[in-house]
């Protein structure tokens, strides 16, 4: 019996019981050299399979070198996994584990950050940026964290709003512009994003007023 034999999508026991969260299954199946690097046909390792299914004792027994940065087809890593999940314990613990916090997807050149700041909570984003995300990292279309989640804001704006205060308070690019040219604010306008459109000017005044008083 092949304890790493795969099914018609590439999927082991491992795989299995890492997705179930059986710890103790997880456990007897590493001791009998099950690979823990083996990928399915969606190139995801039972430490992806740990975080998108939430169950954090077993995840953290994958964490290593060769799997800290392991990405899927997506181009996800398990740092982009735990920020969609929105798993700040998850996230730290990756992220003192070595975990490459820049790192971009393959679809949209999304960070961890980017995905957070869409789909996150305030912790999750603060955790980011405190362990060294750069906020001014840009996806495949030129935007920013801040940028994108004013971008994506109309749908989900009551529950971005916090976010998107957070990332202007720690000093995230209002004058960010995508590849068509687009600010930050004429997106927040042209959503009639008051409240956005609002933060963003009273940050441009008190830009000024600091460039002011430089001059004199």
């Amino acid at each position: 019996f092949d304890i790493n034999s795969k099914d018609a999508s590439g999927i082991t026991l491992l795989h299995k019981f890492t997705k179930e969260g059986d710890l103790v299954g997880v456990k007897s199946l590493l001791e009998h050299e099950a690979d823990f690097n083996v990928v399915d046909n969606e190139n995801r390792n039972p430490l992806h399979y740990a975080i998108m299914h939430g169950h954090k004792k077993v995840a953290k027994l994958f964490v290593n070198q060769l799997t800290i940065n392991s990405k899927d087809k997506n181009g996800f890593t398990p740092l982009h996994l735990a920020a969609l999940q929105d798993d700040t314990e998850l996230i730290d613990f990756l992220i003192t584990k070595g975990a490459k916090i820049n790192e971009k997807d393959a679809k949209e050149g999304y960070t961890p950050l980017h995905i957070a700041s869409l789909y996150g909570s305030k912790k999750s984003v603060q955790i980011l940026i405190d362990s060294g995300a750069n906020l001014e990292c840009e996806d495949n279309n030129f935007r920013t964290p801040l940028f994108l989640t004013i971008y994506q804001c109309t749908a989900h704006y009551d529950s971005r709003a916090e976010i998107i205060e957070y990332l202007i308070k720690k000093g995230a690019n209002i004058e960010a512009k995508d590849a068509e040219n687009n600010t930050t604010l004429f997106l927040a306008a042209y959503n009639n994003k008051m409240q956005i459109v609002k933060l963003i000017a009273k940050k441009q005044q008190a830009s000024n007023d600091k460039i002011k008083l430089k001059e004199f």
